[in-house]
């Protein structure tokens, strides 16, 4: 009697590493818009904020020393999601599988699950205007009201501008005058990156690469975008579904240290399967477990059109 196994080719080669080896050929733009990654097994992580120093004072011959206090200003949770999908198909579709569509199923959740990341990092600045992401201090990621300590004026990193070469110098010397919650400067010394939809991509290269500065007719030298700016990321997520919100656009840190968006992974992809002897049915389901978030809102800026 001639027999054949009742699980198809997909599960006895090894779903896992299937969309493992799909998901390293897939494009992983989320990491140009979100550098840092933290693994943890707890069910949440949550920081605490605080001010800081303020500079060092004079002193006297034989006088005593100024002592400063570290003072808590804000404490943030972050709490991990789980992501999953899956698909299921019937005994007879995979024995015959005559276009090889059973097969194929491990690489369509390998793109699904890249595809997810690529929109949660993209989020991060889609929705950093009405609150979808906060920074610790409660406030919406992109505002013109972070609040600092011992009374100091608010800072923001929110203008209202259409990108061109003008708006772009504007928006690096905001990001570049932000402060401590002390009032101490803070440094980007590996420059910035600007990011936008498609719909200004064409912009943004010439708004960094022109060697003279956009918006202007005296010839005005474009030096200060080109040394600040290290590059242009285009992503096809940020405005994804969201046409108003297409002709935004953000600057954040070149240098990983200095961006403070991150993935927080408590779990990287794993998988499930499982066999219906009722129906003759065979279901595969794949998952993660990561939150996408800011420790903070310094180095970012983002104009808001919409």
């Amino acid at each position: 009697m001639y027999m054949q196994s009742t699980m198809p080719l997909i599960h006895r080669e090894g779903l896992l590493k299937l969309i493992n080896d799909g998901i390293d050929k897939i494009p992983a733009t989320w990491k140009e818009l979100v550098p840092n990654v933290i693994k943890s097994k707890q069910s949440f992580e949550e920081i605490q904020t605080h001010a800081g120093l303020g500079f060092f004072q004079t002193m006297d011959e034989a006088e005593g020393v100024s002592y400063d206090a570290v003072v808590p200003r804000y404490t943030k949770r972050y709490t991990p999601v789980i992501r999953t999908l899956g698909i299921k198909h019937s005994r007879q579709s995979a024995q015959k599988d005559l276009y090889g569509f059973v097969k194929s199923q491990a690489p369509m959740l390998a793109e699904s699950a890249v595809a997810t990341m690529n929109l949660l990092a993209a989020n991060i600045y889609n929705l950093g205007f009405g609150g979808g992401t906060t920074s610790p201090d409660g406030v919406a990621l992109f505002s013109t009201a972070h609040p600092l300590a011992n009374g100091l004026p608010n800072e923001s990193n929110l203008i209202t501008q259409a990108l061109s070469g003008l708006s772009l110098e504007n928006a690096l010397q905001i990001a570049m005058s932000h402060k401590g919650e002390r009032g101490i400067p803070k440094y980007y010394r590996g420059g910035f990156k600007l990011a936008v939809g498609p719909g200004l991509a064409g912009i943004a290269t010439r708004a960094v690469e022109s060697v003279g500065l956009q918006g202007t007719s005296d010839n005005d030298t474009n030096a200060f975008v080109k040394g600040m700016v290290k590059g242009v990321i285009v992503d096809q997520l940020i405005g994804f579904g969201q046409p108003v919100l297409s002709q935004n656009w953000f600057l954040l840190p070149a240098d990983a240290k200095d961006n403070q968006a991150f993935c927080l992974e408590a779990q990287g992809v794993s998988t499930d399967t499982d066999y219906d002897m009722d129906y003759q049915v065979t279901k595969f389901a794949a998952s993660f477990e990561v939150v996408f978030d800011v420790l903070g809102w310094r180095g970012f800026v983002g104009s808001l059109l919409g």
